[in-house]
């Protein structure tokens, strides 16, 4: 007969039910092979095995005389079932009638019928089955045989299923009562949906497959649930736990919600007087704990466990214990583990020497598997461990160092003018005889020279072990050699990228640079050649008809000295301050110095009317700051636009009081509630996809193209205002541009109040001048002979202090440029000042915040002023260098 879809999938079907059933046959074997309750389960789920392999050929025999065949060798499963499903209720439900001789009759009464009805069934009651809907379909004939067939079938089903729902209500516990409870469902189930396929619809003709087979199937699943979830034919609810109980203590039994023993170890058995785990299920706390212990111990099932323990006593021998209370929470495994140890004096030491001897090997172990390095020491400082790593990171292996002396050990390694094996030895004794802790327990890295000359960085810890006999040393070490090397790699490279990005911001603002001093020499030399041709022509009457051209000289000096401490700042090394500044001024700063530098299709915008804003800290770094985020915006609306798109667009700079919300500081714990100003710069570029914007303060994360980038712009931005205190927020969507919004603490505006300079006056004496630049060196001597001094001018350091040897007590003062070709002005300074301690120094740099490198260790006090300055400033310092000597 050909195949059919029903005939395909109830053979899979059954294939399926097949597994079930040898899975639960496996499960109740492997929990408990000694109880007769789980061999009874075994054999019915292997019956139902059997009888489900034999149906998945059956509904795929290709004729009716190959289907009768297996109807009738596989007909005695059928017949079986019921008896076996009724000894198991029995012997779960713990009734006694199958106990003893009595027992044996019973079980024989119980499954004689069920052996002759597998011969009359076969015989009597299958016919040649018809096939019906693409399968066959069992054809039975109607006779007696047939109804004692069915009787006999339902009437121990349903027997059955009365005992499962009558332990299930007298039950003790509510583990029991769901166990039975869904053991019942379970028959009740499987009976009814079978009597309805394949006696009702059978014996009416109806045109529906046999489905016993399948329905049986809810019985085994049911077990398996109550096996798993409620310790259903198991010795608990998780085989697993048993390792665990085991361990827990000398004695460990288990007991349930009622009191009732469920499991104990064995040397608890014996304790309880009773030999099997059968006979201890049998007994109630009460009969093995005293009385007024046992009677309440039920109250304590859902207490918290009792870490303490009490001391009582055990079973009928009364054997003295400490024992501890462990509740089982939960409505399937409510209980309590009770531990206890045996208090009885035989059993002290033995119990002390198996801990030693678990101790000695955990230590063993631990040590052996440890990644790090471990040297234990005994009281004499000789190594008694030496582990693997350390082998690894000294190159000294461990039958070298067993045994040796530590001290001895550790001078092998140190590197060359490191440690003496002596002063090795001092310290280790003394950390020995509890005299000396003071370089025990801190963390330590040294350089060591391994055996094979290689040197590693090794961070390492010591400390003493208090015992018996002495202290003990144990040093904990770790090889941070890669580490430190990879984060000096890194600090470099993050040195260097930094580098790169301040000249990448130079780079963008050449144009505006060089478009800003091209401006201001403008004014200069406009203003100059004005009064030239004034002087040249006579014109000049009045001082007062060349005042206007000399405030245009001065302002624009202003201006480039001004542009130059920007650059300055912006490109080089320096420590950062902390100090109150204005930050409104530096955002005008910033945007009078980007505004010619930016493309021509940018357009900065900066709010009118600019609160007057303080904060505190580097206004340097500010400004860097404000300026790497205009970059950005530049970019946003020029290069990272699409070939063909509109260039350019706005960038709206603005600055505002802000108070924050207190949802936003309830999600950013770590930001403080306090007043902040809020500079915002905004743009109109190309926007900041959502994925993205967690990553963009990243370091070296870049969207643009890498040539044009070096990652790092933001990520200073976003350092920059943490130092600060503060935080950067973005809002921005794909296309349609960002929002920066940088928060910085405010502070008090009369912080940044402070007393104008006092005013220069005239001096008088003699003053060296040491500059190798022409210019500077002639204003220097023209401003000092404005104020009253005597000069006399030198082209380097050397110069200098040949000419200051030549009359060493006549000078009032030294004016000294800092960078000199031949002698740098500090050295020249500490050098004069050997014969001249008191003798007042003003130091002059083109670069601002240089320092001197070699200061004078007596008197490390000297007078920094910055190129360029007035006659006013130069006064000032020669001033305050006359009061510091």
């Amino acid at each position: 007969m050909p195949e059919t879809f029903a005939t395909v999938w109830l053979s899979r079907f059954a294939l399926v039910a097949a597994s079930v059933f040898a899975y639960c046959a496996w499960l109740v074997y492997s929990l408990d092979r000694e109880s007769k309750s789980n061999r009874v389960a075994l054999i019915f789920n292997l019956v139902f095995t059997v009888w489900a392999g034999a149906a998945s050929f059956w509904y795929a025999s290709p004729d009716s005389g190959l289907a009768l065949f297996l109807y009738r060798i596989f007909a005695w499963t059928w017949c079986v079932f019921p008896p076996l499903i009724l000894h198991f209720t029995l012997r779960v439900a713990g009734r006694s009638v199958l106990d003893g001789s009595r027992g044996r009759v019973i079980l024989a009464g119980l499954y004689a019928p069920s052996i002759a009805l597998s011969f009359m069934v076969p015989l009597y009651v299958l016919v040649e089955p018809v096939r019906r809907g693409g399968y066959w379909m069992l054809a039975i004939q109607p006779n007696a045989a047939y109804f004692i067939f069915v009787f006999h079938y339902f009437s121990l089903i349903l027997v059955s299923v009365g005992l499962a729902f009558r332990a299930s209500t007298s039950a003790t516990s509510r583990r029991e009562r769901k166990r039975f409870s869904l053991l019942g469902w379970s028959y009740l189930t499987a009976v009814l949906l079978g009597f309805v396929t394949d006696t009702i619809f059978l014996y009416a003709g109806f045109d529906f497959p046999n489905m016993a087979i399948f329905w049986i199937q809810i019985l085994s699943i049911g077990m398996i649930i109550s096996m798993q979830r409620y310790g259903f034919l198991s010795l608990l609810p998780a085989r697993e736990a048993l390792s665990v109980l085991e361990s827990m203590a000398e004695f460990v039994i288990y007991v349930d919600d009622s009191g009732h023993v469920i499991w104990g170890n064995r040397s608890a058995i014996a304790a309880l007087g009773v030999s099997t785990l059968g006979q201890a299920r049998k007994l109630g706390t009460s009969d093995f704990l005293p009385a007024d212990l046992g009677e309440n111990l039920a109250g304590k099932m859902t207490a918290p466990a009792d870490s303490r323990g009490f001391r009582t006593s055990l079973g009928p021998d009364a054997i003295p214990v400490s024992l501890r209370l462990h509740p089982v929470p939960g409505d399937e495994t409510e209980g309590m583990i009770l531990t206890a140890i045996d208090l009885r004096p035989e059993f002290a030491r033995t119990r002390t020497e198996r801990r030693l001897a678990d101790a000695g090997l955990l230590l063993d172990e631990f040590i052996a598997k440890s990644l790090d390095g471990i040297v234990l020491t005994d009281t004499a400082g000789r190594v008694v461990r030496w582990n693997q790593p350390m082998i690894a990171m000294t190159g000294i292996g461990a039958d070298e160092a067993i045994g040796e002396l530590y001290w001895e050990l550790r001078a092998t390694v140190e590197p060359e003018g490191g440690r003496t094996p002596e002063r090795l030895r001092d310290l280790i004794l003394a950390v020995l005889a509890g005299r000396d802790q003071s370089w025990t327990r801190r963390m330590q890295e040294t350089e060591i020279c391994r055996q094979d000359g290689s040197r590693r960085f090794i961070q390492s810890d010591s400390f003493a072990i208090p015992m018996v006999e002495g202290r003990l040393l144990a040093t904990i070490a770790r090889d941070v050699t890669e580490e430190r090397q990879q984060a000096e790699e890194n600090i470099e490279r993050i040195r260097k990228l930094d580098h790169a990005q301040k000249m990448e911001a130079v780079g963008t603002l050449s144009g505006g640079i060089a478009h800003d001093f091209n401006n201001t020499l403008a004014g200069i030399m406009g203003a100059a050649s004005l009064i030239r041709q004034s002087i040249d022509t006579g014109q000049v009457s009045d001082p007062g008809e060349i005042s206007r051209d000399l405030e245009i000289i001065e302002r624009s000096a202003q201006r480039a000295a001004s542009s130059v401490r920007r650059l300055l700042m912006l490109t080089r090394k320096r420590s950062p301050e902390s100090v109150v500044f204005r930050l409104d001024d530096a955002l005008r700063r910033v945007c009078r110095f980007a505004e010619h530098s930016v493309d021509h299709t940018v357009n900065l915008q900066l709010a009118d009317a600019l609160p007057e804003a303080s904060v505190c800290g580097d206004s340097g770094q500010v400004e860097q700051l404000i300026l790497n985020l205009v970059i950005n915006a530049e970019h946003a609306m020029t290069t990272m636009r699409q070939e063909g798109a509109r260039r350019g667009g706005t960038v709206a700079l603005d600055l505002r009081q802000a108070r924050l919300e207190r949802s936003f500081l309830d999600s950013n714990p770590d930001i403080e509630d306090r007043a902040y100003w809020a500079l915002t710069v905004s743009d109109e570029g190309v926007g900041i996809p959502r994925h993205i914007q967690s990553r963009i303060f990243d370091p070296f994360y870049t969207t643009k193209p890498m040539d044009n980038s070096s990652g790092l712009g933001l990520a200073m931005v976003h350092a920059i205002a943490h130092q600060h205190g503060g935080f950067v927020d973005l809002r921005s969507e794909l296309g349609a541009g960002a929002e920066f919004i940088v928060y910085l603490p405010s502070v008090e505006e009369f912080a940044v109040a402070k007393a104008g300079p006092p005013p220069a006056h005239h001096g008088q004496g003699l003053v060296i001048v040491a500059d190798d630049d022409e210019i500077p060196r002639e204003t220097a001597v023209i401003i000092l002979e404005a104020l009253g001094y005597d000069t006399v001018a030198a082209s380097g350091g050397e110069e200098a202090l040949r000419l200051f040897e030549e009359r060493v007590g006549a000078w009032t003062a030294a004016v000294l440029d800092l960078r000199m070709g031949d002698l740098p002005g500090d050295e020249v300074a500490a050098r004069m000042r050997t014969q001249r301690p008191a003798l007042p120094v003003v130091l002059v740099s083109g670069l601002h915040d240089e320092t001197p490198v070699s200061t004078d260790e007596l008197k490390p006090v000297y007078t920094l002023l910055p190129k360029p300055y007035t006659i006013t400033e130069l006064g000032q310092a020669l001033d305050a260098a006359a009061v510091r000597r």
